[in-house]
């Protein structure tokens, strides 16, 4: 989706955005579900509250998004003529990848491999970090 919306020098930027993004909503999200787990409805107002938010996104991506901005109904002429003129064609085909051997290589394996430590202890941290602050350091969870 990229290549058809962001000429290549903004397409950095663009996935800089994503990836800063996904890092925020990690640890905004911590905060605001134990705020919701201590509110009166309880745990469940978590499912709820980011329920609604999936929702209400989901419905602007389908109202607003757009597979190539010739197709979409939210930008300027304008903008649609800067995208023709910035965002290269397709490039030919590329000759077939030898994915037996990309996918046995050693460096994939260990990028692999970090990555799923990496998600892992991220995933335990994020878990288990709110009962640590609880029970070992005596900070209290509540607002």
């Amino acid at each position: 989706m990229a290549a058809v919306w962001f000429p290549q020098s903004e397409r950095f930027v663009m996935m800089e955005m994503i990836t800063s993004g996904n890092m925020f909503a990690a640890t905004f999200s911590a905060i605001v579900t134990a705020a919701l787990c201590l509110s009166p409805l309880g745990w469940p107002s978590a499912y709820y509250v980011y329920g609604i938010i999936a929702s209400v996104w989901l419905l602007a991506w389908m109202i607003l998004a757009a597979d190539t901005p010739k197709l979409s109904k939210v930008i300027s002429e304008t903008e649609k003529e800067y995208l023709k003129i910035n965002v290269q064609p397709k490039p030919k085909p590329a000759p077939s990848i030898p994915w037996r051997k990309v996918l046995t290589s050693r460096p994939l394996v260990a990028c692999i491999s970090c990555q799923v430590a990496f998600a892992y202890s991220g995933t335990i941290i994020q878990g288990f970090f709110p009962t640590f602050l609880r029970d070992e350091l005596l900070v209290p969870l509540s607002l």
